[in-house]
């Protein structure tokens, strides 16, 4: 790696020589260049190496259309931006504290190489933009911000990693293809309708602690194919696309699903709320705490068993206009309410440690349920 390149040594080497020597009409060196102030670089052409400004705080390196940077690596220090309209092949880049990325920005885009940015300070965000717009925007390689607040916007496609040990902001309308997207506590993942968005990939969040929270939205016709984990703290989690993997949090967790789940969901000892009118395929377990779970009429129930921890205080709602059927085993559950006009049915064995309220609708019992008390409405075995 360089500190300068190849054509500023020669520049300053022929400094000396007759001007009519330094007249080269038509001649492009194959390098990143920088301007007089060394603010600036400029990558027009072809360059082997990349460029060395890792000690130049609010460096800007420009990779233009049709440039390509085919080896090391371009760095830069604190505050500083990386622009590329070009090709880099193999190149890394690292760039310091409170710095951008931006790919793609007016012109086609691709990225070969691994991206770090230090960790930002305080008062400061890192930035990483992928922008599809016009033309092609790829990044294929691993993403690390090591520290404080870290955005993402992704329009095109990133295949790699994305690690992030901040609160970190993840808004995708493009595609995302890894093994893991990490990202630290209190942070924000969000799976646009508008691209719609897709990640492929285990999601997993730090602990949000006491005051932050951990959100996942996937939204409109995005998907997400991947376990999803939240290490503490409170987890809202939005689906009315199609998630397929597994779901657990160990904090106070809220999962309104409209959409299509297909995995587990395993709930620790946080209260929990879960509210579907969508799809769940899989097994739900909502651990200790109090924890309540509403199913709409539309609903598609669960094809496992539904539970909860007995210690817990345990709430199932019915509700909806529409007719439907509570067809899993259930157990450790304290509370069943049904409400709406709507009937359901009860068509496997159902344990209730208190009461069953019936406040509207019907509510139609095929099995013998362990404890039965009637509040208004209509009950029939």
């Amino acid at each position: 790696m360089k500190k300068q390149s190849f054509a500023n040594r020669l520049l300053r080497s022929t400094a000396l020589l007759p001007a009519p020597l330094l007249a080269f009409p038509g001649v492009a060196f194959a390098d990143c260049l920088p301007n007089a102030g060394g603010t600036i670089v400029t990558c027009q052409t072809t360059d082997p190496d990349g460029y060395d400004g890792s000690a130049v705080s609010g460096l800007t390196i420009n990779v233009g259309p049709g440039a390509s940077v085919d080896g090391g690596s371009l760095q830069a220090g604190a505050s500083s931006a990386i622009n590329n309209e070009g090709t880099l092949n193999g190149a890394n880049i690292s760039v310091g504290s409170g710095s951008r990325v931006s790919n793609a920005a007016n012109a086609p885009g691709s990225i070969t190489g691994n991206i770090n940015f230090a960790a930002a300070g305080a008062s400061q965000t890192n930035i990483l933009e992928n922008f599809r717009g016009l033309a092609p925007a790829t990044i294929t390689g691993d993403i690390v911000s090591a520290g404080g607040a870290f955005l993402v916007t992704n329009d095109g496609t990133i295949a790699g990693n994305l690690t992030s040990a901040g609160v970190t902001t993840i808004n995708n309308t493009g595609s995302i293809t890894g093994t893991t997207v990490s990202v630290g506590g209190g942070s924000t993942i969000n799976n646009l309708a508008s691209g719609p968005g897709s990640i492929t990939a285990d999601i997993a969040f730090g602990d949000a602690g006491t005051t932050l929270t951990n959100t996942l939205n996937n939204l409109g016709a995005s998907t997400i194919t991947g376990n999803v984990s939240s290490a503490g703290g409170a987890f809202n989690l939005t689906n009315a696309g199609t998630l397929t993997g597994n779901i657990s949090s160990s904090g106070n967790t809220t999962i309104g699903n409209t959409g299509a789940i297909t995995g587990d969901i395993l709930l620790g000892a946080g209260n929990d709320t879960i509210t579907t009118t969508g799809t769940i395929t899989g097994n739900i377990d909502m651990g200790a705490g109090t924890n309540t779970i509403g199913f709409g009429s539309s609903a598609a129930l669960p094809t496992g068993t539904l539970t909860a921890d007995a210690a817990g205080l345990n709430t199932i709602n019915l509700f909806g206009s529409a007719a439907d059927t509570l067809n899993i085993a259930v157990t450790n559950f304290d509370v069943m309410n049904k409400d709406g006009t709507g009937s359901w049915a009860l068509t496997q064995a159902v344990s209730l440690a208190d009461r069953i309220n019936i406040n509207a609708g019907t509510l139609i019992s095929m099995m013998q349920t362990s404890l039965l008390e009637t509040r208004s409405s209509t009950m029939r075995h």
